[in-house]
């Protein structure tokens, strides 16, 4: 009896191999392909980061941003960094993903810093939000950020709500371009 379960074992092995690896390298299909919703996003970008505080507009650094797509088109790996009178202020990981669990797209961030951050996406008439609540001295604060195409590039749209999403405030945004096509003040000098 045991060499005829090894003798079975040995047979079935090959075919349970086989059909594991094919489970494997077979990624799961999102419904809302990220190459259709946010193809924009993909590459290298340099942007202009600026905060918002009433009518002030204050360039907080330049941004660079390297993004590339991952699993069909399901997820985008993005390496982000920022820079202000030479320095790195930050440099960030951010993931954009589909989980299929949920069926929701989601944005994972963490910097060098350990400020990590989960946004939740939302499809609201044709444009990808995310959002996410963190408190502000012990206050509720809902953040929603927007991407779109813009300009032959993409903006990114900060924006802040302290009534549960209310009303909204323009708390910030970048503008990006191609890579290499932004001058600094230093550079066309």
């Amino acid at each position: 009896m045991h060499a005829r379960a090894v003798h079975y074992l040995l047979v079935l092995l090959p075919a349970l191999g086989s059909t594991l690896s094919a489970q494997a390298s077979a990624s799961p299909a999102c419904t809302v392909s990220l190459g259709k919703s946010m193809a924009f996003l993909q590459g290298d970008w340099e942007g202009r980061s600026y905060s918002v505080s009433g009518r002030d507009t204050v360039l907080d650094a330049l941004m660079k941003v390297r993004s590339q797509p991952l699993f069909g088109d399901c997820a985008l790996e993005e390496q982000w960094e920022a820079i202000k009178d030479d320095q790195v202020l930050f440099t960030a990981r951010v993931t954009r993903a589909y989980d299929t669990s949920t069926q929701r797209w989601m944005v994972y961030y963490v910097d060098d810093q350990l400020n990590s951050q989960i946004y939740d996406g939302r499809s609201e008439a044709g444009v990808w939000r995310f959002y996410r609540t963190r408190l502000d001295r012990g206050v509720p604060i809902q953040v929603r950020l927007t991407w779109r195409s813009r300009d032959g590039g993409y903006e990114q749209l900060i924006e802040r709500s302290r009534d549960g999403g209310g009303s909204w405030t323009l708390g910030g945004f970048v503008r990006f371009q191609r890579g290499h096509e932004i001058k600094t003040r230093k550079d066309s000098q």
